[in-house]
């Protein structure tokens, strides 16, 4: 990981590592429950992703090795814990797009990740009943 002096992180994950995990550890690292994941580019396997449909999560599982073309998204306190909310868009070998909430992965060969790093408490998250979702909130 290099951290530079305007809080913006540049990382690596390397093959193996579970995604949402080693985003929650590099937050831990720098000591702070407030991040946004910029970018994110490599490669994915084992993933599920979800859509949204209102009600709940439809999950789509890909064994396989996708390319990582885009993610993005937030880390925030939730309850005392990080909650780590990610969207991605996967290249298959065909060349077709997949792309939604990311709820589970692993790296495949390798992640290059940029994030920007908040002071601890600038973000908390919560349950919206009407939106039956948890949302994002600013402190």
């Amino acid at each position: 990981m290099k951290k530079t002096g305007n809080d913006l992180i540049a990382a690596v994950l390397e093959d193996g590592e579970q995604v949402s995990g080693s985003i929650e550890r590099i937050v831990n690292e720098c000591e702070t429950d407030s991040a946004m994941v910029l970018s994110g580019i490599g490669m994915l396997r084992n993933a599920e992703i979800g859509y949204w449909n209102g009600r709940e999560y439809e999950i789509a599982k890909f064994q396989l090795p996708h390319e990582l073309v885009s993610m993005s998204g937030s880390v925030a306190d939730m309850d005392g814990k990080k909650s780590v909310h990610l969207h991605v868009a996967l290249g298959g070998e065909d060349h077709r797009g997949i792309a939604g909430h990311l709820i589970s992965a692993e790296v495949n060969n390798i992640i290059e990740l940029t994030m920007k790093i908040f002071p601890a408490g600038s973000f908390g998250r919560k349950f919206s009943e009407k939106t039956k979702l948890n949302m994002l909130y600013f402190r």
